[in-house]
């Protein structure tokens, strides 16, 4: 492995599950209020199965329009006994009519730190320099088609998907005004939910799925108890990657908390982002 083929792994899966855990504009359907209501009683009388808890998260999700996300992102790659870690503090936005995600954080990764601020829109990513601090756009149809592939991430199917997977074996609590949903283990179901999730997330690291493995995986998932939308978000992954002889290790913590949901007005770009120059990939 060379050092900028390990950066751009360590990039990609960082943001892969950022991705994974930010909440965009999934459906255009309407509430049905009646039967929302209806849902609402039928919890509190009865006890709902895995199944059925599951059910309700994902027709809850479908109806989230816009969201605010804290996100906080841990990992440790170990190459050849030698450890590097990252760091990425994510605070995250999305807005419908026009849909527009707003991104702004911080990552420290091989002992440099940077800033990073950027607007995802249905034409364009807009990207701040974190030398120039001036904006940029950008419409390559290759990095446009990397960027719909994490905006279409951005609606938690693969989420819902990982969770459908293990619905088994879920350990469900109810805590009053809230559901806790938790689940720990490697099986396979999993493992290829995982994966999925991964390269749809990241098409760069298609190849890279047949070498992948995956170690551990731990996740928290809080949901109110009579919407079923989602309020907290915590996983634990372990993955490993073989290339020959090599091999290297992924240990990620990521940690995430959703606010606002359907309450976050449109969010308009500012004028200095409107009119940035386009970036060319060949520059």
């Amino acid at each position: 492995y060379n050092m900028k083929k390990i950066k751009r792994i360590l990039m990609a899966l960082a943001i892969c599950s950022l991705s994974i855990v930010a909440v965009g504009c999934s459906s255009d359907e309407k509430k049905n209020t009646t039967n929302n209501t209806n849902e609402t009683k039928e919890t509190k009388s009865e006890k709902l199965s895995n199944e059925e808890i599951v059910k309700k998260i994902n027709e809850a999700t479908k109806e989230i329009k816009s969201s605010k996300i804290q996100a906080e992102n841990k990992m440790v790659m170990n190459l050849a006994g030698n450890k590097t870690e990252t760091a990425i503090n994510m605070n995250m936005e999305t807005s419908s009519d026009p849909v527009v995600v707003k991104m702004s954080g911080s990552m420290n990764a091989m002992g440099q730190q940077v800033s990073l601020d950027m607007y995802f829109t249905e034409d364009a990513v807009y990207s701040k320099n974190v030398i120039t601090k001036e904006w940029v756009k950008i419409t390559d149809p290759s990095m446009r088609k990397t960027m719909e592939a994490q905006k279409n991430a951005s609606n938690m199917d693969q989420m819902l998907s990982i969770m459908d997977s293990v619905q088994k074996n879920l350990k469900i609590e109810d805590k009053g005004s809230e559901y806790e949903i938790s689940y720990s283990g490697n099986d396979e179901s999993v493992k290829e939910a995982l994966k999925e999730a991964i390269g749809k997330s990241q098409p760069n690291l298609k190849n890279y799925m047949q070498n992948v493995s995956i170690e551990k995986f731990d996740f928290f998932y809080k949901v109110d108890k009579s919407t079923f939308m989602p309020k907290e978000y915590s996983m634990k992954t372990v993955i490993k990657i073989s290339q020959g002889e090599k091999e290297m290790s992924f240990d990620m913590d990521l940690k995430a908390t959703l606010s606002d949901i359907n309450k976050v007005a449109p969010i308009t770009l500012p004028d200095e982002v409107k009119n940035a120059k386009e970036m060319k990939t060949n520059q």
